[in-house]
């Protein structure tokens, strides 16, 4: 259960929700999304606007679950290309649509496997994919949860500089993380830490780590990692420090957090201002990253005018959804003939 929780998640930035097991980190990510309120009480600012029933919020941002829920049978680009049907405005033409779905391949390094089934991807992959699905709207604040479980120390890092990269394009990246080693720690812009009893003790940046838990007397030992030992602070292995701890991080408020960088540099060391009035800017495409983009290829135009912005048809999303549904019949009854056929050769 939360407890008188509060803060601010930039764009450009990429936070990361940590704590202890239990102390309401995918709670707290379901109230910001609006998914789940009951029993919580409080406002959520978004966009320049304030709202408690988070409506705004939720129509400008996506919400990707820990399990990835993919359609085995659909390549990358049949993926890619049925969520670019069904989300992009009913103006859009096949060619566009198209540019889209390239761009998003290129910009998340698909492309080599966009001809591979979902079924056959890798775990690092198929996370991939499922950020990918989201791009196709473009949301101005992504959402995860656990973006790295169940996959390994290097795929966990691709994934982390991956919204990073999103980040760095205008967006505000929230993930949930439950233990991360110390490279991937120094890869977040900011830390949001929850301890016991569903309250904040921590709220600034991963390189101020060791300085905010020595300014209220535990020194983190050399040969710890800030990220473990800052866990088992929140935990209560090495005592009961929430209380002091709530106090240090609510008191810097009055210095404008000052535990928070107020400035930091991209990948080109260019220097971003953050602002948090810059989500109400953001309304077109900017997906392509300073490192994977390619100059020779075309790219969607900043705040590109449709022919038609309306959204398609329900008969059309009936459509769509019905061919995708006959097209995974057909490929389990294939399936499942092939599978006979290995099995009445092997054995007659």
């Amino acid at each position: 259960m939360l407890n008188g929780v509060s803060g601010r998640f930039l764009s450009g930035e990429l936070t990361a929700i940590m704590g202890p097991s239990g102390a309401g980190k995918t709670t707290l990510l379901n109230v910001l999304t609006g998914f789940s309120t009951n029993g919580m009480s409080g406002c959520v600012r978004a966009l320049g606007r304030m709202g408690c029933g988070g409506s705004l919020l939720r129509k400008q941002s996506c919400y990707i679950m820990q399990d990835d829920r993919l359609w085995p049978h659909l390549t990358t680009f049949e993926a890619l290309e049925l969520a670019a049907k069904l989300r992009l405005p009913r103006g859009t033409t096949p060619k566009k649509r198209r540019l889209v779905v390239e761009n998003i391949l290129d910009t998340l390094g698909l492309t080599a496997s966009s001809s591979v089934r979902s079924g056959s991807l890798s775990g690092g992959q198929r996370k991939r994919l499922s950020v990918a699905l989201e791009l196709v709207s473009n949301p101005s604040v992504i959402f995860l949860d656990e973006p790295t479980t169940g996959l390994d120390s290097s795929s966990a890092v691709q994934c982390i500089a991956l919204l990073r990269q999103l980040a760095r394009g205008g967006r505000t990246v929230i993930m949930t993380l439950h233990q991360p080693s110390a490279f991937q720690y120094e890869m977040l812009d900011h830390v949001y830490v929850l301890g016991q009893g569903g309250q904040c003790v921590y709220n600034g940046a991963p390189e101020m780590t060791v300085p905010f838990l020595a300014s209220i007397g535990l020194p983190c030992p050399l040969y710890h990692s800030p990220a473990d030992f800052l866990i088992e602070v929140a935990s209560g292995d090495l005592g009961d420090h929430t209380k002091k701890m709530v106090e240090a991080v609510k008191g810097s408020g009055a210095c404008m957090e000052k535990w928070r960088r107020a400035k930091k540099e991209d990948d080109n060391g260019t220097i971003i201002k953050h602002n948090p009035a810059e989500l109400s800017d953001i309304s077109g495409w900017q997906i392509i990253s300073p490192v994977a983009a390619d100059p020779t290829k075309t790219t969607i135009e900043e705040k590109e005018v449709w022919e038609d912005s309306r959204p398609i048809s329900e008969f059309a999303k009936f459509r769509i959804l019905l061919g995708r549904a006959l097209w995974q019949i057909h490929c389990e009854w294939v399936r499942k003939m092939t599978y006979c056929s290995i099995l009445r050769n092997f054995f007659l």
